[in-house]
């Protein structure tokens, strides 16, 4: 059982430590501080911001998502930018609120169809608030070598044995599979 309570059936990241002591951390060293009163959607601009300056920008590919479950917690509920929207011009108002079933709740637009497998790891993963999915310009061109990763260094021994090898693309996920 993780800290917040929820059973996963994901193994545990042995950085996963590292990560929340870094997150305490900084949550000690802010502690008093005034905190900007930003909405979920603001954050998300911002987030699509930063990514877009960090190069995962200049393509379709790339969602955002943070759940926004109904008031009694019954349907999982997240929040997208509309299908279309790159993320270096993503402003708040071009998030929409849907459903699991895809279908808009708020906002004008319609989402990404495969955003479908962030409802998938939200419905399996309650602790789980936000995801993100790039295709980065080097991620995707170490895909296209067709070769699987290989540990070459110290600081990527965190992933030994957790990067799976996909040798071909299966499609679009935009289904329930």
């Amino acid at each position: 059982e993780s800290e917040f309570g929820a059973t996963s059936k994901v193994p545990q990241n042995p950085a996963r430590a590292t990560q929340l002591g870094a997150i305490r951390r900084a949550a000690a060293l802010t502690k008093g501080m005034p905190q900007p009163q930003w909405t979920q959607v603001e954050k998300m601009a911002l987030a699509a911001r930063i990514l877009a300056g960090q190069g995962h920008g200049h393509t379709l590919s790339g969602q955002i998502t943070c759940r926004t479950d109904n008031a009694d917690g019954s349907e999982v509920f997240m929040w997208t930018q509309a299908y279309g929207t790159a993320l270096e011009l993503i402003r708040p108002s071009d998030f929409v609120r849907i459903n699991s079933n895809l279908e808009v709740v708020e906002g004008t637009g319609f989402p990404n169809l495969a955003t479908r497998f962030h409802l998938h790891v939200y419905r399996e993963r309650p602790d789980i608030k936000c995801a993100v999915h790039t295709h980065s310009p080097w991620t995707s061109a170490l895909a296209m070598t067709g070769e699987p990763l290989e540990i070459g260094h110290m600081d990527t021994m965190a992933l030994f044995g957790r990067v799976a090898h996909l040798p071909a693309w299966p499609g679009v996920p935009f289904g329930n599979e």
